[in-house]
């Protein structure tokens, strides 16, 4: 049996096009339209959509459901990753639906993700099947990864732009864990910048907590250094804004940079990379570990 609907949201449910379970649609009150939409989506009905990325775990889609004008869509369809997944999805419990439910809470936090246009369940009686998020697309926005690494944009060739586009990565990142979240995915494709707002995208692992365990700040402090082509005076300086909006104790500062520092070794070593990058890196973030503008 499906779960109760979200609060907020209401439901409908379509025949699936094979004839084998039903289309479970999550949407918006008043926004009925949506479980047309589903059921043309996927019986491959909408106008033309664009292959944006395909994974092991997931295919992402973008494109317009309501004419060449209209507001363009991103389709990203998530099927079971492992068998925790499997497990959660014969619970009721869909990659989509909790997807939907971080979001809910980081915009109730106060922080910025796409607007979710509806979920999309294929149930059988295992469970769910396979789940699709629907989110709106941001105006004019990019993510971090492809601002910083498009020449074109001119950012590169910028030292101020770069300097400002890193600080505000490092506060969004700071924002986000004072308010509790750990980042399921924190990865810089998976931050949105739009103009000085920050968007946060693949949501389905985030969790709030009534005070973020280190260890999971740590992970994420981790992810966020992974860019080999960031300098490590740069990541000192992400390190100074991330403190000023964080709200880390004074006290735990120094444990977490030590621990954010073997986690760094550890996720490099993993991946080959020079040892020397890695001595230097310890040695200058040692020494500047305890000065904090």
């Amino acid at each position: 049996m499906p779960p109760r609907d979200p609060d907020g949201w209401a439901s409908c449910s379509r025949k699936a096009p094979s004839g084998r379970g039903t289309l479970l649609v999550l949407y918006k009150p008043g926004d009925e339209r949506w479980g047309e939409i589903a059921a043309d989506f996927w019986q491959g009905r909408l106008p033309p959509l664009e292959s944006i990325a395909a994974g092991t775990y997931s295919q992402l889609f973008r494109g317009r459901v309501d004419g060449a004008t209209g507001q363009e869509y991103y389709f990203k369809r998530m099927p079971p990753r492992d068998w925790r997944d499997r497990i959660k999805h014969k619970l009721g419990s869909s990659r989509a639906r909790r997807a939907l439910a971080a979001g809910d809470q980081l915009r109730s936090a106060g922080l910025l993700t796409p607007r979710v246009a509806c979920v999309i369940e294929h149930r059988s009686a295992a469970g769910v099947r396979e789940s699709v998020l629907v989110t709106e697309t941001v105006p004019e926005a990019r993510n971090f990864l492809e601002l910083m690494r498009t020449p074109s944009l001119g950012i590169l060739n910028s030292l101020p732009r770069m300097r400002a586009l890193l600080e505000q990565i490092a506060r969004a990142v700071g924002r986000i864990h004072a308010a509790g979240f750990y980042h399921g995915d924190m990865r810089w494709g998976n931050l949105l910048c739009q103009g000085r707002e920050t968007y946060w995208l693949d949501n389905e692992r985030t969790r709030r907590y009534g005070k973020l365990p280190v260890r999971l700040r740590i992970q994420n402090l981790a992810q966020m250094a992974l860019p080999t082509d960031l300098t490590w005076t740069d990541r000192l300086r992400m390190w100074r804004w991330y403190l000023d909006t964080c709200r880390l104790d004074p006290a735990d500062q120094e444990s977490t940079l030590r621990g954010v520092l073997k986690e760094i070794r550890r996720r490099w070593k993993k991946r080959g990379w020079d040892q020397d990058i890695l001595t230097e890196a310890n040695s200058r973030m040692r020494r500047a570990r305890s000065s904090h503008e």
